[in-house]
């Protein structure tokens, strides 16, 4: 699926939108095991990923608890974190080279 209509699944994006936003993204890669985002951090960054796999999940008492994976096409983020720009309670791990 294309960026563009992967997007306009969540709301409608005209063409001329999509180069204006399209002009703006950075490619960056990641390897496995790097953090995205540790608890205490603000997400800064929107992460579309294009290849890998991601983890976000919370350890408490010694436990994992994972609350979800992201893959290509898809978005890779800690939701509130990134829209409220406030401390994140969970991770956000790189599973794979990204």
């Amino acid at each position: 699926m294309e960026l563009y209509d992967y997007l306009n699944q969540f709301a409608p994006l005209s063409r001329e939108a999509f180069v204006l936003l399209q002009a703006e993204l950075r490619t960056t890669r990641r390897s496995k095991g790097d953090f995205l985002v540790l608890p205490g951090q603000v997400q800064r960054h929107l992460y579309i990923v294009r290849e890998g796999v991601q983890m976000a999940f919370a350890e408490r008492q010694g436990k994992l608890h994972v609350m979800a994976f992201t893959y290509p096409l898809n978005v890779a983020a800690i939701p509130e974190s990134f829209a409220r720009q406030e401390p994140s309670p969970v991770s956000l791990q790189c599973l794979t080279d990204s």
